[in-house]
């Protein structure tokens, strides 16, 4: 049976959730512990009222949920709950740092998402990784393999990877003579005239006898 208090707080488990609720003046009035199917039953029954939790990737669907019961939910940053608990840490004692941090004048607390910002910021984060992952194997192949070892240019690009020969092996004769640019450059005209021109110096510099 829930009694009435001003603030609650919530450690949040994978199946067991810790709460403990504070009266006006601070004082503890209820602690208890329910499994994830009654919790929200509890808040149901419970007058509108402040609820704390330290924000994590779970405390954003449970706050959506309370919020929708009618309580204002405030989600705190763990490192900001710390100061607040005491010594012999157990799930009870940080329900009830949470609670006694959410009622700080100057705690700074973490906004609640909708589930379309949810997944926004998850596929940022996969692209970022992606973007990473992509950067990290470019770097692995230019500093890696044989093409450092034959004297070999890879770009720097994440293009099309390509292996050019060496400065020397890569002139054309007339190209060079007026001036134009090489067969690295980003020009497709360029790429596919030059890469012909490679081609075939290359062969004859290392055609066996």
């Amino acid at each position: 049976m829930p009694r009435p208090a001003a603030v609650y707080g919530i450690d949040i488990g994978k199946n067991i959730f810790h709460v403990v609720g504070l009266s006006c003046d601070g004082t503890p009035v209820q602690k208890v512990r329910f499994r994830r199917g009654t919790l929200l039953q509890f808040f149901a029954r419970v007058a509108p009222s402040i609820v704390g939790m330290e924000s994590c990737a779970g405390s954003q669907w449970l706050a959506r949920k309370i919020q929708a019961l009618g309580h204002k939910v405030r989600l705190i940053p763990a490192q900001f709950v710390e100061p607040y608990v005491k010594s012999n840490k157990n799930d009870i004692i940080d329900a009830e740092a949470i609670a006694e941090a959410t009622t700080r004048p100057t705690m700074r607390f973490v906004t609640v998402k909708e589930t379309d910002q949810v997944d926004l910021q998850a596929l940022h984060r996969i692209r970022d990784q992606m973007i990473g992952s992509r950067t990290r194997l470019i770097n692995q192949m230019r500093a890696t393999g044989n093409a450092p070892a034959a004297g070999r240019f890879i770009r720097r690009s994440p293009e099309p990877r390509r292996a050019y020969p060496p400065s020397h092996e890569r002139d054309c004769g007339d190209r060079r003579s007026r001036g134009r640019r090489t067969p690295t450059d980003d020009d497709p005209w360029d790429r596919r005239i030059g890469r012909d021109c490679i081609a075939r110096r290359y062969r004859q510099r290392t055609a066996v006898p």
